[in-house]
């Protein structure tokens, strides 16, 4: 009676195991939908409140002028599902726009106070400038020629899937302002060393997945992973729980 027990209890288990997996690789395999609209050298979306934002590149070069309008809306900054291409060195606007600011070819808000977008082809250290106090989610993702970040001390939060991609990103240290790090933030980058500061109040559920330092086994403790004093239990290791 226990042998059959034990045998039913393993088959529950392997089925929740096959279950998962299938989920877990429909989310690896997710095919984002086509854009609303494209031209030339854009594919863009419209906002259901005005607007545009850029999901892609059509054509790109080391200089990528970024349009006041797209079909007589105001192009906003860029959407989650956008990427560039490696070959972009810089961003430069059309006079104009009324929403984005650039400054040695990486976008803004027109405030300043927002990181919106890095071109992929950015090389060597990333100097944010003193008065940001976000990094918008996916601004800096895919830009594999990173290799070093200098954050400013305004800095209080920092997106989702932020850093995402940031294969030469070895090492980041956080200034203490900074209260909250994204979903993803730095998922797939190549960190080895974290420094984050005492006052951070929240880390999202895979903000370190698929890091060096993520996989060290000497940063676990009892099936925890700590960062600062902050943790994750196993369950983030695939994404599913915030810290």
């Amino acid at each position: 009676m226990k042998r059959k027990n034990l045998s039913c209890l393993l088959a529950i288990l392997l089925g929740c195991l096959l279950i998962f997996s299938a989920s877990w690789g429909n989310v690896l395999a997710f095919s984002p939908a086509e854009p609303d609209c494209e031209n030339e050298i854009f594919a863009y979306d419209v906002n259901d409140n005005g607007g545009v934002k850029i999901r892609r590149l059509k054509k790109s070069g080391e200089v990528v002028t970024i349009p006041t309008f797209l079909d007589g809306e105001p192009v906003l900054g860029f959407s989650w599902l956008y990427y560039g291409d490696q070959g972009v060195k810089e961003y430069r606007l059309e006079e104009g726009n009324l929403f984005l600011k650039e400054v040695d070819g990486i976008l803004y808000n027109r405030m300043g106070t927002t990181l919106v977008e890095v071109p992929d082809g950015y090389e060597g250290e990333l100097v944010i400038p003193e008065g940001v106090t976000a990094i918008g989610d996916y601004a800096v993702q895919g830009c594999s020629l990173i290799t070093s970040v200098k954050f400013p001390q305004s800095l209080q939060s920092i997106g989702s899937s932020a850093f995402s991609g940031c294969s030469k990103l070895t090492s980041v240290e956080l200034p203490q302002g900074v209260r909250a790090i994204g979903t993803d933030a730095f998922f797939n980058s190549a960190l080895k060393e974290i420094h984050i500061p005492e006052g951070i109040e929240s880390v999202g559920y895979g903000a370190f997945g698929l890091t060096p330092f993520y996989d060290d086994t000497e940063n676990w403790d009892n099936g925890m992973l700590y960062v600062g004093k902050h943790f994750c239990n196993r369950l983030q290791r695939l994404g599913l729980l915030d810290s």
